[in-house]
């Protein structure tokens, strides 16, 4: 009688802390978490994480590798307003080479978005930037193609980034 209460006591311990430790919420398959940094987003299939550029939580890259999507998230003063960030990253831009030629305002997944295209600042390279500002986070998806990729795949840049969800 004892082996058999001392073997379902720890049967119910194992079910519990097993369950304890699995994301009961599951997970979109696909869909890459940064639960730290308060984000989600789905990647188009066969892109690869590579190694973070400079500043980025995290970047990919397209199965032809013509195409990098960076993402940073960057502690800002709780008080911090879009308008205000959005200057400043684009006078930090100009300063090292990019030149904007397009820039405005959207919705992305009901938040207020900015974004951004210009020149990379290398001959030949398109520059796409979304931003987001949440919670005293500024969030930035950064697209880096070549022109002609750029013409063909900036839809899809939109979808991609229409995945990107806050929590």
């Amino acid at each position: 009688m004892f082996w058999k209460k001392t073997g379902f006591c720890a049967l119910i311990v194992f079910v519990t802390v097993s369950l304890a430790g699995c994301n009961t919420a599951g997970g979109e398959p696909g869909r890459y978490y940064d639960r730290g940094e308060g984000f989600s987003i789905k990647f188009p299939k066969g892109w690869k994480k590579i190694a973070p550029l400079s500043g980025a939580t995290i970047t990919v890259q397209d199965p032809a590798k013509t195409i990098a999507l960076s993402i940073a998230v960057q502690k800002v003063p709780a008080k911090s307003e879009a308008e205000q960030l959005i200057k400043m990253v684009t006078a930090r831009a100009q300063a090292s080479g990019i030149a904007y030629k397009e820039r405005g305002q959207m919705s992305l997944n009901g938040r207020d978005a900015y974004w951004m295209v210009g020149d990379a600042g290398v001959q030949g390279f398109v520059y796409l930037a979304y931003f987001v500002l949440k919670d005293g986070r500024w969030y930035s998806l950064q697209f880096v193609t070549d022109s002609v990729t750029f013409t063909r795949s900036q839809y899809q840049f939109a979808d991609i980034a229409d995945t990107f969800q806050l929590k």
